[in-house]
């Protein structure tokens, strides 16, 4: 598993070390130290496991745990039972919020620091536990962080390849809308029928794009009768079977790159070495002569 899903599991694992665990849950504990573990192996890609994690139901069987072990860890007092303080409470983040602040995550950090000013407003700690819910306070270190994963991610890519970032655009999304796990659930269901579209529209742009791109440079090149032919073939299935026009092509920035040739110069293809833009002009004053043509 890769260094941010190898801290996130060992921030939660090691939690527990802060606490003398009571022999009545130092089985359980044990058992669900290594359901974390093998849960980050099944999911080792940082994405892929911030993808499903919330889904897993980790989180709550954690803090269900954690706040019990919490609360069993303080011993009776005149033969009543001694609550932790909010702040006490809180504290069980502290080490994943530690963890988390060494990779600089910083919608992780905020969320973190939302959840530990509860103590700030309030002593009671049934009222804590009812803000931590009503604001969804433990749902937002979970998806806070993620959406800045997802979204550094997505810095490093090509934003007009849409091939590739439609669907961390679209978990970026459902990560902002969603305010619960079933509601995350029912989110990416729908946003995975959508990126299919739209990464299947973008790809057929793109291929006819590149496709028109060669049979223009080979006219040009040779002014042979049959790369004319071709052109306009494409061009009359791209009307009469996509309601699309050359210029819906040369208009479109993310589909119009792929008429220039392009060659990653990176990992993800953000910096290119493609033709001069310019050409596109040159495209399109062929394609309106050939038109033209075809009217007479």
């Amino acid at each position: 598993m890769d260094k941010t899903v190898q801290n996130t599991i060992n921030s939660l694992v090691d939690a527990f070390d802060s606490y003398e665990i009571p022999d009545e849950y130092r089985d359980t504990v044990e058992a669900f130290k290594q359901k974390l573990v093998d849960f980050g192996n099944l999911h080792p890609d940082t994405i892929y496991f911030f993808q499903e994690y919330p889904d897993s139901g980790l989180q709550e069987e954690y803090t269900d745990l954690i706040s019990k072990v919490v609360t069993a860890s303080y011993k009776p007092i005149d033969s009543e039972v001694k609550l932790p303080s909010v702040s006490e409470y809180l504290e069980q983040y502290r080490q994943a919020y530690e963890e988390l602040c060494k990779r600089d995550s910083q919608k992780g950090r905020a969320a973190y620091e939302a959840l530990f000013n509860v103590a700030n407003r309030t002593d009671d700690l049934l009222e804590a536990q009812l803000i931590i819910e009503k604001e969804r306070l433990n749902w937002k270190i979970i998806t806070e962080d993620a959406i800045e994963i997802f979204e550094k991610k997505l810095s490093k890519m090509d934003p007009l390849n849409l091939a590739t970032t439609a669907k961390l655009l679209g978990q970026i999304d459902v990560y902002k809308c969603a305010k619960s796990e079933a509601e995350l659930d029912y989110l990416i269901d729908k946003q995975d029928v959508k990126d299919v579209s739209i990464i299947a529209d973008y790809t057929i742009k793109m291929t006819l794009a590149a496709g028109l791109s060669y049979e223009l440079l080979k006219y040009i090149d040779t002014h042979d009768k049959k790369y004319k032919k071709h052109i306009c073939a494409t061009l009359k299935y791209m009307t009469d079977y996509m309601g699309l026009k050359f210029d819906d092509l040369i208009n479109n920035d993310c589909v119009a790159i792929w008429m220039l040739d392009p060659h990653n110069l990176d990992e993800y293809g953000k910096t290119k070495d493609a033709m001069n833009p310019k050409v596109l002009e040159t495209f399109k004053s062929i394609i309106d002569t050939i038109q033209e043509e075809e009217k007479e």
